[in-house]
């Protein structure tokens, strides 16, 4: 009898493909590989729909939270925007972050599945970023769109993006803004972002600069906010979503106890998934299954990982220096109906313990599909991706003081 393998999981998301007239960044995403980030906004003959999205919390020992969101530049042909909404007023970080830094964490956090076979279980890369066919590329921002219902807080540079932080206080004013600067939102979907202004929102938006010419791109994004914020915004994230959204969450904080979802969504453990339908379909289809059996409110938690784990270790200095020192992460994930994609989820509820690893039965299981793990750039975010279907390069201007 040959020896139990454990087959370490590079990532939930195989299954999902990217849907209209976006553009795949070959030399990221294979293209059969969803892209990540959440909500589309195209104009009306336009479709964009992403599959998958990974995000990244790290509550400090001082109440702050620091956040990093991996973005996929399309090359210069394709264009590219996203708008995340924050709460409090976000610093932005003007140092790139590695994409290995990130695929590190996700390497040794993986799920692992024991069995008897040496076969492997579906790998995908993910990323951020849309477009729809655009000549001459992106453009830099332009402040001075939405009136004295939008102020620029920050704006920096972080390789081929550029990054500015906003406050609105008016939904006209801020429609205003993205569509003086190229995002185009559908009516149907002004409500929700009506919604998060409505709450206090700040929001952060991304488009290329003009540093890339050529080719495509990723860069990690750093910024922090100034308190303790785990909330995911699933509302923002149905516009433009596949008709199943994966999500994966990181959330490490001080302490030992794990974090999960709250009301109304159920926590789930790796016990809590069917291995038949593992072995015989695919692990995203079972964490699939299980979400939608729970009307698309549930979140698996992957493993729970305290500070005896020596988890940290692994991370790259720059990445330690996010975390607490006496730490605990909590990996979750989820596949989603994008029907269900109604309510925001928060990751504060205390969560105990979670297996890391599934023991298959392989005597009363067939044997499974055999499709290798690919490993490539992780793929990191929450929040809108916005189709930027403006033909025109805009530079940015202070805009004008409010009031």
């Amino acid at each position: 009898m040959r020896r139990p393998r454990a087959l370490r999981l590079s990532t939930l998301f195989a299954s999902f493909t990217l849907l209209g007239s976006i553009s795949v960044v070959g030399s990221i995403l294979q293209p059969a590989v969803a892209m990540a980030c959440g909500g589309g906004f195209t104009e009306v003959d336009g479709v964009v729909e992403v599959g998958d999205q990974l995000a990244f919390y790290s509550v400090t020992d001082d109440g702050r939270t620091e956040v990093v969101v991996h973005l996929v530049v399309p090359d210069a042909r394709t264009d590219f925007g996203v708008i995340l909404p924050v709460a409090g007023e976000p610093t932005l970080d003007a140092s790139a972050v590695e994409a290995s830094e990130l695929a590190a964490l996700e390497s040794a956090t993986a799920p692992l599945l024991v069995t008897e076979d040496t076969s492997g279980f579906a790998g995908a890369d993910s990323g951020c970023g849309c477009g729809d066919g655009d000549e001459t590329g992106g453009g830099d921002f332009n402040g001075g769109g939405g009136g004295s219902g939008v102020e620029q807080l920050d704006q920096v540079d972080i390789g081929p993006i550029t990054a500015v932080s906003i406050a609105a206080d008016d939904p006209e004013a801020l429609n205003a803004w993205l569509d003086d600067n190229g995002f185009a939102i559908d009516e149907a979907q002004q409500s929700i972002l009506e919604a998060y202004v409505a709450e206090g929102r700040n929001f952060i938006a991304f488009k290329r600069n003009e540093a890339i010419r050529s080719g495509a791109s990723a860069v990690g994004v750093h910024f922090t906010l100034p308190a303790d914020y785990r909330s995911y915004p699933l509302r923002m994230a149905s516009v433009g979503a596949a008709e199943q959204l994966g999500v994966r969450v990181y959330v490490a904080r001080p302490g030992g106890q794990g974090a999960g979802p709250t009301a109304p969504f159920e926590t789930l453990t790796l016990d809590d998934l069917n291995k038949d339908t593992i072995r015989d379909v695919g692990y995203s289809v079972a964490v699939e299954d299980a979400v939608r059996e729970r009307g698309g409110k549930a979140f698996l938690v992957e493993g729970i990982f305290g500070p005896e784990t020596g988890w940290r270790d692994g991370l790259s200095p720059r990445l330690q220096a996010m975390t607490a020192p006496q730490g605990t992460l909590t990996r979750i994930s989820a596949v989603i109906p994008r029907s269900t994609l109604d309510t925001d989820v928060d990751f504060t509820a205390p969560v105990g313990t979670a297996p890391n690893h599934i023991d298959l039965d392989t005597a009363s299981l067939g044997r499974p599909r055999s499709v290798p793990v690919r490993w490539g750039s992780v793929g990191l975010f929450l929040g809108a991706v916005v189709a930027t279907v403006v033909r025109r390069s805009r530079r940015w201007a202070s805009p004008p003081p409010k009031g």
